[in-house]
């Protein structure tokens, strides 16, 4: 049985993710074989100009780079150059570096990867939000918070689904009430921007500068989020997660995603009470107009942190079955 290596990599804005799958490909079926994933801040330290390539030589697979099949990579900005730095990070790619050293190298956005990973088996593992009524005929969006916050669509096809990346991480982030327009001039003043968006809202940055706001404290995103689950009414919580909701509603009203929305990204994966707290909802469903359509989406959250690796895989997977 032809079996093909896969070295699979999802580069977000704190951590490099690396995998190594085979692919049976008469079975048609992904195997998780080993993972490495390093802090890209360490790296940072370390090298001057951190390249992927150095990255990628220190791993430990068994075998040489040259013996894997394809090289898959994720990566968090959008893909004009064949010589990348990408967006949260000072880690570059250099493609002609790349494909001196492998057989085969392909590049998608990291939020490609994401939805990818939804129709992957990871699928069957997510954790179902809202049960809603899937409508097969119409797009399913995904998103989800990190370093920044990303979004992506599938749109269904008779032979294959499109997926379809965006930008909209750098979309300005609509606030509703004073308060909350009293935060936007915080960020502002804080980060020097003339409007707050997606990714200094929704998304690690997000968290700190909502909690120092609210309560005049500045902490890192894992230890105001280590509050979360004994103080489920703190207030950092409720706004925070109103705030992934609205990000949600946005998204799939902007693309009528019937068919459901999927929430990846580490934040909601390592403390899933910001998807499942009630302001998350009320926001979701908050829409004069949808609200009755809203109710019916179904809401999924990916639980698994090695979703964009999978993504990644499952994107050659479904290219080796003629599906791009």
């Amino acid at each position: 049985m032809a079996i093909q290596k896969i070295l699979s990599a999802d580069i977000g804005g704190t951590n490099g993710r690396f995998a190594y799958f085979s692919y049976e490909v008469e079975a048609k079926k992904l195997e998780l074989v080993k993972t490495h994933w390093i802090s890209l801040g360490q790296l940072e330290e370390k090298y001057s100009k951190p390249t992927l390539i150095a990255i990628l030589s220190q791993l430990d697979f068994g075998f040489e780079l040259n013996e894997f099949d394809v090289l898959v990579i994720a990566v968090a900005c959008p893909i004009t150059e064949r010589k990348l730095k990408l967006t949260n990070n000072l880690l570059t790619l250099d493609l002609d570096e790349l494909e001196a050293n492998f057989k085969c190298v392909r590049l998608l956005n990291d939020f490609v990867a994401q939805a990818c990973s939804c129709l992957s088996d990871l699928k069957e593992t997510s954790r179902i939000i809202q049960l809603g009524k899937t409508n097969p005929n119409s797009p399913i969006a995904v998103v989800g918070a990190g370093t920044g916050f990303g979004k992506a669509y599938i749109v269904p096809n008779q032979n294959a689904p499109l997926i379809c990346s965006a930008e909209g991480g750098q979309a300005a982030f609509a606030m509703q009430s004073r308060e909350e327009m009293e935060f936007a001039e915080f960020v502002k003043d804080r980060l020097g921007v003339t409007y707050p968006n997606y990714d200094n809202i929704v998304s690690g940055l997000g968290l700190t500068l909502l909690h120092e706001f609210l309560t005049g404290e500045k902490l890192k995103p894992q230890e105001i989020a280590a509050q979360f689950t004994n103080n489920p009414k703190l207030k950092t919580l409720e706004w925070f997660s109103g705030f992934y909701g609205r990000a949600g509603r946005n998204y799939v009203l902007e693309t009528l995603a019937l068919g459901g929305l999927f929430i990846s990204g580490g934040i909601a994966i390592k403390n899933p009470i910001i998807i499942s707290h009630e302001a998350f909802r009320a926001n979701f469903i908050d829409s004069k107009k949808c609200s009755k359509l809203l109710q019916e989406v179904p809401i999924r959250l990916l639980t698994n942190e090695a979703s964009g690796l999978w993504g990644a895989a499952e994107f050659w997977r479904l290219k080796q079955l003629n599906s791009f």
